[in-house]
């Protein structure tokens, strides 16, 4: 994506959280405290990242000195969702494995269908003076949806009872959980200005990225297989249904604009 270049004014939010110089060192997080915040200097070490959390709805983040080592992120992602689970075939839980003399055997318990992707923070604001920029990631991405689980297995059918009894038909398997929907990506604008003078803006740009991508469906889980009937003499527990895939989450294009530097908090 290319940067844009405007020199139209920007509206600054009030009751910013002001903090002191601060300092990210390498591989560790800072969670951000509030939708407001200003850092008049920020420096983010190599692989280190600046958290905002999931739950917020809209964040306005204002770094009056921005230096960005290798590898740095600026991360309001949503959260990805659970995966289904198999629970324990009810015939299983009695140690049972097979039905009662010419009894059918039971059908496997159904897998349970993921959770959600949660969808990223919706509106995303983020204006830096930069100084030193050698990689950021800014990323609004949907969580992913969980995975369906797997359908549990069909229980045997039971042997006959006496000469003239029948045997009894084998369990189907159980129905596969469905996978569930990614979330939405944010929307994103990214503001950036040279707050050194000796800076190449336009060179060192290639190394900032932002993204706001869907997040990805959920896979079905899988059916669970039938089982043979009394003494393998009878009809065979057919699979359980199939689940369904979930949908991917919505992809939400992103800005990032080169301007004048702004009044500051």
């Amino acid at each position: 994506m290319n940067p844009q270049q405007t020199n139209n004014p920007i509206d600054i939010l009030e009751d910013f959280i002001k903090y002191p110089t601060t300092q990210i060192s390498a591989d560790q997080t800072l969670v951000v405290p509030g939708t407001s915040v200003f850092f008049p200097s920020l420096e983010m070490g190599p692989r280190s990242k600046l958290l905002i959390p999931s739950h917020f709805t809209s964040c306005n983040i204002i770094i009056g000195k921005g230096s960005f080592d290798a590898d740095t992120e600026i991360v309001a992602d949503g959260d990805n969702g659970q995966d289904g689970i198999k629970p324990k075939d009810s015939w299983d839980s009695t140690g049972w494995w097979q039905a009662d003399g010419g009894q059918p055997g039971l059908k496997g318990v159904a897998g349970t269908s993921g959770t959600p992707g949660g969808p990223a923070v919706q509106n995303v604001k983020i204006q830096i003076g930069l100084t030193k920029l050698i990689r950021l990631n800014i990323h609004a991405n949907g969580g992913n949806g969980g995975k369906g689980g797997n359908g549990g297995m069909g229980q045997i059918g039971g042997n006959k009872s006496g000469m003239f009894g029948s045997n009894g038909a084998g369990g189907a398997g159980g129905d596969a959980g469905s996978g569930s929907n990614g979330g939405r990506g944010g929307n994103v604008l990214v503001e950036v200005w040279a707050a050194d003078s000796t800076l190449d803006l336009d060179a060192i740009l290639q190394y900032l990225s932002v993204n706001a991508s869907g997040g990805s469906a959920g896979k079905k889980g899988g059916p669970g297989s039938g089982r043979e009937a009394g003494n393998n003499s009878g009809p065979h527990g057919g699979p359980g249904r199939e689940g369904n895939d979930g949908l991917a989450g919505q992809d939400v294009p992103t800005q990032l604009i080169k301007i004048s530097k702004p009044p500051l908090p």
